[in-house]
């Protein structure tokens, strides 16, 4: 099967491209940046340029695509504009060209950052896909812009029946990883592997859901490569963990330190109780317990993630 994967040069990227490969997928990527390692074709452009992504789809002749060049963390707040541009803009431009060139498929990354940065919201349960806040609830502008893009999406299904499948991932995290909240969390790892210390920026008790690069890349491949027919988005799933259950799988409880009053832990608190028993039930995807990956990192070498681009693709 022929995939072009948009954003393929990033940390979650770069995974699904080799487990695509693995598995006897012709990849191409798409990004703005080249990779010198990676064996596959690369395409260097850019994502909000409609006459790149239509020259891309026509010469990698995708049957499915994949869409994981977006921007996150601090860029994202700092500009939105910025995140606008890449993250709705290229998006849209994106399944617009796939819709005219008949491909089959396109899966994309979206985020539980679409479920707003008020966990109590949703009360004393797991958050499940039809779940959902008003535009105007969001915190931050990655937020904002992943439930416009599911938007666009799924009016893109409805408007020209091309098959779009988002899947909301939990917190991504794995060595490699210096951008996005959880940079920190790879901070540790390679610090508790050479006995150094490391600060933690939130509070012990500061609840998350994790999910780990490989589970990452294998919802988003399970999607791509699933025979049937898709829902318009599923949940990944992940570990319902707080700061001190990751430092503790970790084996560093010696050696961090933990930010005094730390700033900010509101803005960041996504909801951490997610269900994926959709994605359970229709791909047969269960995420790995993060404790379990985490503890398996500490001794390394591991399997690391790639490190992300400075900006998407």
């Amino acid at each position: 099967m022929r995939v072009l994967v948009f954003g393929g040069a990033g940390f979650v990227g770069a995974r699904v491209c080799e487990e695509l490969a693995a598995r006897g997928d012709e990849v191409t990527t798409f990004d703005h940046v080249k990779r010198d390692d990676a064996p596959w074709p690369q395409i260097v452009a850019s994502i909000d340029e409609r006459t790149d992504v239509r020259a891309a789809i026509r010469s990698a002749r995708p049957e499915r695509i994949v869409n994981l060049a977006y921007l996150v963390g601090p860029p994202a707040e700092q500009s939105p504009a910025a995140a606008i541009q890449v993250n709705v803009l290229g998006s849209a431009l994106l399944l617009e060209e796939a819709a005219a060139a008949k491909v089959a498929r396109v899966v994309y990354a979206s985020s539980i950052a679409v479920y707003g940065t008020r966990p109590e919201r949703f009360g004393d349960r797991d958050v499940i896909e039809s779940d959902g806040i008003p535009a105007l609830d969001h915190a931050n502008s990655y937020g904002a812009t992943k439930s416009l893009a599911e938007y666009f999406a799924i009016a893109e299904r409805a408007r020209t029946g091309l098959e779009t499948c988002g899947i909301r991932l939990s917190i991504v995290v794995g060595p490699g990883r210096e951008r996005g909240f959880t940079a920190w969390i790879s901070q540790i790892i390679a610090a508790s592997r050479e006995g150094q210390p490391a600060t933690v920026p939130v509070s012990p008790e500061f609840p998350m859901s994790l999910i780990s690069i490989d589970d990452a890349a294998a919802a988003i491949v399970a999607a791509i490569r699933h025979d049937g027919p898709l829902r318009p988005v599923y949940n990944s799933g992940g570990s319902d963990v707080t700061a001190a259950n990751v430092v503790s799988a970790l084996g560093a409880g010696d050696l961090v330190r933990w930010a005094p009053n730390p700033e900010g832990e509101r803005a960041a608190s996504y909801v951490h109780r997610i269900s994926h028993a959709v994605i359970k039930h229709d791909l047969g995807f269960v995420p790995m317990p993060i404790s379990q990956y985490l503890s398996a990192q500490r001794d390394g070498p591991a399997k690391a993630g790639h490190e992300e681009p400075a900006t998407p693709g």
